[in-house]
């Protein structure tokens, strides 16, 4: 937790750095929220009775929008600009507000120190940008019609390929903002995968501080966060150099969805060798202390039982629905090498998490163990 915006930088740096060792992303968007919601990371499309809504009502989402068109509340020039716009009215959407400036989300943490939220602590979420996409881009906008007229969003597969955004310069609010998107593609909420998120925890207690040197230091405050055009040659250079124009496939969803999955068996792995070496060293340390590290191994084996049983059904859904082959484009043999592929992933990483808990309960004297999946060859 940290208590100035010093602090908040050089946590900053550390978690960056961790994220890149799991992602090796370069690229960061960073998301400020007054209090940690059970909720977060979730665009409002799948949340309460919006989420029922969207549910029920197959052209709920597209309707939104052509209303929101039809009352001249957006001059859009296609429906992805008009979901932009009506993300920042309020509306409902697939699209979650980040920023591209971690100190532009601090703000957005701790900006309304006399809300209801005063006395909670603060929160900034860190997300590892793969590829970022312009909202100008054809491929990106095909896609996004594709997603309202149900082509793509019946598979939950499709979820799992979350699309970065970069700002456009069509929204005053975005702009001073430096904002960017994430695009949930999916017909249900996948949440990021935990190797590409990490997050900060801002005391209470110091937010209208940090407020108020967000507002000396570098000039972030209600009115007065509007960039100007020769101050971005740099960053939108930098930029440019992480944008894609890729075509997004039915092929590339589904590479997607291994290359996440392989990245995050890799966080859960490099985090059991790690929970493995504390309890080795505290073998001779108090008792707390001992089974404080226990608790946090159990919870770590309890985070991944539920994402390997949420990888093999995301594969088994996809492998038994017949209209995932239209959609995708896919032929039967490539459907056979994708779920061969999921399968070889599956069991050889829950072995090796097993592996790790037997090591462990060896050397401990406690028993640790996974539920582990049967059907996986």
């Amino acid at each position: 937790m940290v208590s100035s915006v010093s602090e908040f930088l050089e946590c900053l740096q550390a978690e960056i750095e961790l994220l890149r060792s799991f992602s090796h992303s370069n690229l960061f968007v960073y998301r400020g929220e007054p209090k940690q919601y059970d909720t977060h990371g979730m665009p409002n499309l799948f949340r309460g009775d919006t989420a029922k809504s969207f549910q029920e009502y197959s052209q709920y989402e597209k309707n939104i929008l052509d209303e929101f068109i039809s009352h001249g509340f957006s001059s859009g020039k296609n429906y992805l600009q008009t979901a932009i716009d009506a993300q920042h009215g309020g509306f409902p959407s697939r699209l979650l507000d980040v920023s591209f400036n971690s100190l532009v989300a601090l703000f957005f943490a701790v900006h309304d120190p006399q809300s209801e939220h005063a006395e909670e602590n603060a929160v900034v979420y860190i997300y590892a940008v793969d590829k970022l996409y312009s909202p100008s881009s054809e491929n990106i906008q095909l896609l996004y019609n594709q997603i309202l007229n149900g082509e793509l969003s019946k598979d939950r597969i499709a979820g799992y390929n979350h699309i970065y955004i970069d700002y456009i310069n069509s929204n005053k609010r975005i702009i001073s903002q430096k904002g960017g998107f994430i695009l949930f593609p999916g017909k249900e909420y996948v949440p990021l995968p935990p190797s590409r998120e990490k997050f900060i925890l801002i005391d209470h207690r110091s937010k209208r501080k940090i407020l108020n040197d967000l507002n000396f230091f570098f000039g972030i405050n209600v009115g007065n966060i509007y960039p100007e055009s020769n101050n971005n040659v740099d960053y939108l250079g930098q930029k440019a150099l992480h944008l894609s124009n890729a075509k997004v496939t039915g092929q590339g969803l589904i590479s997607s969805f291994i290359a996440e999955s392989i990245e995050t068996y890799r966080y859960y792995i490099s985090r059991a060798y790690s929970c493995s070496d504390k309890i080795l060293d505290s073998l001779q340390v108090s008792n707390y202390k001992k089974w404080k590290i226990y608790g946090e191994f159990d919870s770590l084996l309890s985070e991944f039982e539920i994402f390997n049983f949420q990888t093999y059904m995301t594969f088994k859904d996809f492998e038994h629905n017949k209209s995932a082959l239209h959609d995708f484009n896919i032929s039967l043999d490539g459907t056979a090498d994708f779920v061969k592929e999921c399968k070889t992933i599956i069991s050889e990483n829950q072995q090796l998490i097993v592996d790790i808990c037997a090591s462990v309960s060896t050397n401990s004297g406690q028993q640790f163990s996974i539920e582990t999946i049967k059907e996986n060859q």
